[in-house]
């Protein structure tokens, strides 16, 4: 009987995971997600190896009860309905919708899935009953049931965030002038949807499914079809995806024929996101986690003093392709539309009339290109794109992630830290690599600006091995994750204790980032561009453990996270060595274009090398400290609140880690920080026009869903 039983159970699994991977499939379809070739196949081998786990386990415990039952030849079904296909509707159900974030989020079936598919079973069992169902011995198969149970949980969950779906409805409102109550009949059309998608699918089975003796009476012609349908799909589905992904990212360069001077050079701008100065090697950090940067910076430029625009990506951005401070371009958190924490509504799209670096290089005769991982904050809505001939700012695979129900793959990769890729929002360094190498093919002699973002190092910070453990002290820090993740009156370890831990994984993180940068200089020497082309390394931000009692970033303006690393290797190593001038994120624009013998635009604030001569400044703006700015001038450096929050003066030369503020101790010079601040602020006046200037409109409702994975919504 166990025999029997198992080669059931592994058949039920098996049949399980090809159903489940079969739907799976057309998550790849969802548009501009990068899909690697590795995950299809992945999906394929994990759901079929986890679900015929389950039907293999299940048949030791059914053969212990089925041993006390003399007639259990006729009563099988029931049996297996028991163990098999109520434990699978649970786990299925409930893993499909287990949200990660800060925390894991026990789902809440609000949009009743699980009694539809009760009801799925409860026609089973009356299938059975009434003899509908053939129950003979061994060769039954549950294939309609599972198909109905894994659409129903899909459907249910998902129908709400079918773009498509919206599509017609929002096609219909705007060939209307006036549609009186929008948002309640938006809610009448979804739920119409809902129910009569439901009714479908359950007429479907009981009509259908349940009659049909094809699939009780043999026992594998239609395992062997379904497995034919599910490797079918999934090859489709990639192919449709990546040929997708090709059309709307990388066009053919012919399509943007170009000519530059033949005296400038290619240049590669690289962002760093979230990599904070002193955690490199370059800048004495002890623990050697970016060798290879280190070996970049012997053929560079190293700025030890450059200070970012802003402690977030978004203002930062904005700087360096503007050439503008924050205050000057707008595009920050707008805090004056309400208290609440930032979401993409409060954003201020990249204002036309300013010039981007992007603008000068394409009408310099070069063909400009970008390959961005943060698809969050740079994304096209926003305007980041502008002055670009190709934009890839394409979410990660973990962007399906953002449907209320998805595979449980990302889920079971984010609690063991297996492949990240799978899970992370963004894509990883080795994936923007494949991007850029695909795109330095196309570019082959085109004179061209290269615009690189890597997210690694931004939270959740998941390195893959061994880089998870490089810097940990834990042997196995994939299965202490999942542990953070409990409710803290479950575990006794503090949140002091969760931030250590992240430390050592954000160092990972950088350390695996490195490796990556060593994969992409190596790329450009093997097709000759490494030593003819400028290629410049920043950070737009950096990161707080706990320091002054903040974590992470968009906090107020403490080194950790506005000290940012810069590294300029000039075209055939012109200028080497350590340059200690204080220079702004905002300098970088004009840097780049004297090196290039380029027209500086007019009326930019950003010096090119930085100026001794004026102070530089950092800013932020949030609800909660209000117009938040930071001076630096000299060794002092002066912050001011725009709340309630008293101003704080360090002394960098001797307190580089701003232990001991000394705004009451050297008042004059406090005073004197304040006026220089003051004067600056006359000098910055805003350049756009935040009531005129249009909201973004075409920004993915997902998006945002993003924000709050990466923390910038709570």
């Amino acid at each position: 009987m166990l025999r029997t039983n198992l080669l059931n159970g592994i058949r039920l699994g098996f049949t399980a995971g090809l159903v489940v991977t079969l739907f799976d499939s057309f998550f790849i379809l969802k548009p501009n997600i990068f899909f690697t070739i590795s995950f299809p196949v992945t999906l394929f081998a994990f759901n079929l190896s986890f679900w015929t786990l389950m039907g293999a386990g299940v048949a030791l415990p059914l053969s212990f009860f089925g041993r006390r039952d003399k007639e259990f030849n006729a009563r099988q079904h029931y049996y297996w309905i028991l163990f098999f296909l109520l434990p699978f509707s649970f786990l299925y159900g409930f893993l499909g919708r287990v949200n990660v974030g800060k925390a894991i989020n026990l789902p809440f079936d609000r949009h009743l899935s699980f009694i539809w598919v009760s009801l799925v079973i409860f026609l089973l069992f009356f299938g059975l009953k009434k003899g509908f169902v053939s129950n003979g011995k061994n060769n039954f198969s549950f294939i309609p049931e599972i198909i109905a149970i894994v659409l129903l949980f899909m459907f249910c969950s998902n129908i709400s965030s079918l773009p498509y779906i919206k599509g017609f409805y929002y096609a219909f409102i705007s060939s209307k002038k006036q549609v009186p109550s929008a948002d309640l009949l938006l809610k009448v059309y979804l739920l119409s949807i809902y129910l009569s998608g439901v009714l479908m699918v359950l007429i479907l089975y009981g009509g259908v499914f349940i009659k049909s003796h094809f699939f009780y009476k043999k026992k594998y012609s239609p395992l062997i079809i379904l497995l034919l349908i599910t490797a079918g799909s999934l090859t489709i589905s990639y192919q449709i995806s990546n040929r997708r992904f090709l059309n709307q990212n990388y066009p053919d360069v012919s399509l943007f024929p170009k000519k530059a001077l033949e005296s400038t050079p290619n240049t590669i701008l690289i962002v760093l996101d979230t990599v904070r100065a002193d955690r490199l090697s370059v800048y004495g950090f002890k623990d050697q986690g970016a060798n290879h940067l280190e070996a970049f910076s012997k053929d560079s430029l190293v700025f030890d003093n450059c200070i970012a625009s802003s402690s977030w990506t978004y203002p930062s951005h904005a700087s360096l392709f503007t050439g503008l401070y924050p205050v000057e371009h707008g595009n920050h958190d707008n805090i004056n539309e309400s208290s609440k924490p930032v979401g993409m509504k409060s954003l201020l799209p990249l204002n036309e009339k300013f010039i981007t670096l992007a603008d000068v290089f394409r009408d310099n005769g070069y063909l400009t290109t970008a390959v961005i991982s943060n698809s969050i904050l740079l994304h096209k809505g926003l305007n980041f794109h502008k002055g670009f001939d190709i934009y890839d700012c394409s979410p990660g695979m973990g962007a399906i992630m953002f449907f209320p129900f998805r595979p449980i793959l990302p889920l079971v990769c984010y609690i063991t830290n297996i492949m990240p890729k799978f899970y992370a929002p963004y894509r990883t360094a080795e994936d923007i690599n494949k991007n850029i190498f695909r795109l330095l093919g196309k570019v082959k002699k085109a004179p061209f600006f290269m615009f690189i973002n890597y997210m690694d190092a931004h939270a959740p910070c998941s390195p893959p091995r061994p880089f998870s453990t490089q810097f940990s002290d834990k042997r196995f820090p994939n299965l202490y994750r999942p542990v953070m993740l409990l409710p803290e009156k479950l575990i006794y370890t503090t949140f002091g204790d969760w931030l250590k831990f992240m430390e050592t994984q954000y160092h990972g993180e950088i350390a695996y980032l490195d490796t990556q940068l060593s994969v992409l200089f190596s790329h450009l020497k093997k097709i000759g561009l490494y030593e003819s082309s400028l290629i410049v390394v920043t950070a737009d931000h950096g990161e707080l453990f706990n320091e002054h009692g903040h974590s992470l970033h968009k906090i107020p303006l403490y080194q950790g996270v506005v000290r940012v690393p810069l590294l300029i290797k000039f075209p055939f190593k012109q200028r080497i060595g350590r340059d200690k001038t204080l220079i702004s994120l905002s300098d970088v624009y004009t840097t780049i274009l004297d090196i290039c013998k380029l027209s500086v635009p007019e009326g930019l604030s950003g010096k090119a090398f930085g100026d001794s001569s004026e102070p530089v400044v950092t800013e932020m703006y949030d609800a909660k400290f209000g117009f938040h700015r930071a001076i630096y001038d000299g060794k002092y450096k002066y912050m001011q609140y725009g709340h309630s929050k008293k101003p704080e003066l360090y002394n960098l030369e001797k307190d580089p880690q701003e232990e001991r503020n000394l705004a009451l101790e050297v008042e004059e010079i406090a005073d004197v920080m304040a006026k220089k601040l003051t004067e600056w602020e006359k000098q910055h006046p805003p350049r756009y026009d935040p009531e005129n200037i249009n909201r973004p409109t075409d920004i993915p409702s997902e998006v945002e869903d993003a924000m709050k994975a990466l923390g910038y919504i709570q």
